[in-house]
């Protein structure tokens, strides 16, 4: 059971030994006190470890029970009828891992440009509008209510209004001292108001032009993962993981035990869950593996390297596992013992079981994360992006046009009215 346990000929001699993180244990023990062993599979031909229906031990902890051989090396989780029947090892902390699951995915981001007027709200908008409209509203009340001479026009007087708002704008210095006036003073605060909200809208657009990149689906636990009917969970069938499975308990245990009956494939052996159309159907969001951790960190690996997808450990594995070795309790009580202060010296001592090199077939630079990015790229800015900019202009001129009509029907009543008063 890789990367746990699996036998490696020696070209040499013709003899087996077993390597990876459990069997380098057993390997190391057995050299260090000049034990020799041999290999044997289950006789049942089942990797599991109790039948729960039948409340049986099966696979390898029943051939060790029925005394064809001396340990199940396993390795196995903790399960009280193994533990009754067989002498539980010392654990091997190396061998901690977690009953977990994996998910894969095509696009490990989405691309998704954002719109120029979804940069900014819609408050925003009216406080432009309001602004561009009490801009010119003041025009309009400035030549009503302050005497003016007949030379000075509406356009003039614009003109001199907007340079001035540039120039106070700008903090320059104008061509003549600031206005006393209580409304002057008031539209250059208006202006300054306005002209911010303009820079952050243009600043809003250039930060929507960007392409922001979010991660496509993640699910972190197994609530969210039977929230997708749709997607088939794999398993490796008589294995300790089914047994895991079939444990669940509460109402996540009914929901879990719903989706297996409807949804879901066990492989045997289990070294198939490694195949490309497995693989393949992850990749199209339609397959979910629940496995033991390590097992699928090497698979995943391997698919790095082979495929251009991307896979998804959850943050939260369904089940923490500590991981053991199981012997027949007719064995010697003080070799049982020797054997378990092997263990735990090898512990002490920080002798690697297996190097990272042994444990994957690859690299994990296709693991998926769940960080935000933002391209360095830009997307081009197309003419449906400028529509907010040229209805803001043309209703501002609509504004200021109706204004000045306003004001020369005003001023010519007001004319008529003062000429009437003069006959009189």
């Amino acid at each position: 059971y890789e990367p746990f346990n699996f036998p490696v000929v020696d070209p040499s001699t013709g003899l087996a030994r077993l390597h990876g993180i459990v069997g380098a244990v057993v390997d190391n023990i057995t050299t260090t006190m000049n034990i020799t062993y041999s290999l044997l599979p289950p006789l049942d031909g089942q990797y599991g470890m109790v039948d729960e229906e039948k409340q049986e031990i099966i696979g390898m902890p029943r051939t060790v029970l029925d005394g064809a051989a001396d340990v199940a090396v396993g390795p196995f989780p903790d399960h009280p009828l193994l533990s009754e029947h067989l002498h539980r090892m010392a654990q091997i902390l190396d061998a901690s891992s977690a009953f977990t699951f994996v998910t894969g995915m095509k696009n490990e981001y989405d691309d998704s440009p954002t719109k120029f007027t979804d940069a900014f709200d819609g408050t925003t908008w009216l406080c432009l509008l309001g602004g561009f409209a009490a801009i010119h509203l003041m025009f309009f009340l400035h030549n009503i209510l302050i005497s003016r001479p007949t030379s000075m026009t509406v356009l003039d007087s614009f003109t001199k209004w907007l340079f001035g708002m540039f120039a106070v704008l700008l903090q320059e210095a104008t061509s003549e001292k600031p206005s006393k006036i209580w409304f002057e003073r008031l539209a250059q605060g208006l202006w300054l108001i306005v002209s911010m909200l303009l820079s952050y809208m243009f600043l809003g657009a250039m930060r929507a032009n960007l392409i922001v990149l979010t991660p496509t689906l993640r699910i972190d636990d197994l609530d969210q993962l039977l929230q997708h009917p749709e997607i088939k969970l794999y398993y490796a069938a008589k294995s300790p993981g089914e047994n895991l499975m079939n444990e669940t308990q509460g109402e996540l245990g009914k929901r879990l035990h719903k989706h297996l009956r409807l949804n879901s494939e066990g492989v045997y052996p289990f070294i198939r869950l490694l195949d490309e159309n497995v693989r393949d159907t992850l990749a199209d969001r339609r397959g979910a593996i629940m496995i033991e951790e390590k097992f699928m960190l090497m698979g995943v690996s391997k698919w790095c390297v082979e495929s251009p997808y991307s896979f998804y450990f959850p943050k939260y594995p369904p089940r923490r596992l500590a991981l053991f070795f199981y012997a027949s309790k007719t064995l010697p009580a003080e070799l049982l013992k020797d054997i378990d202060m092997s263990i735990m010296w090898l512990q002490a001592t920080a002798v690697p079981f297996m190097r990272e090199r042994e444990l994957l077939m690859g690299h994990l630079g296709c693991l998926a994360g769940n960080e935000m990015k933002t391209s360095e790229s830009m997307k081009a800015v197309q003419l449906r992006d400028l529509d907010t900019v040229n209805t803001s202009l043309l209703v501002g001129h609509t504004l200021a046009i109706a204004a000045f009509i306003i004001e020369q029907a005003v001023h010519r009543i007001w004319r008529a009215a003062s000429k009437n008063q003069s006959q009189d």
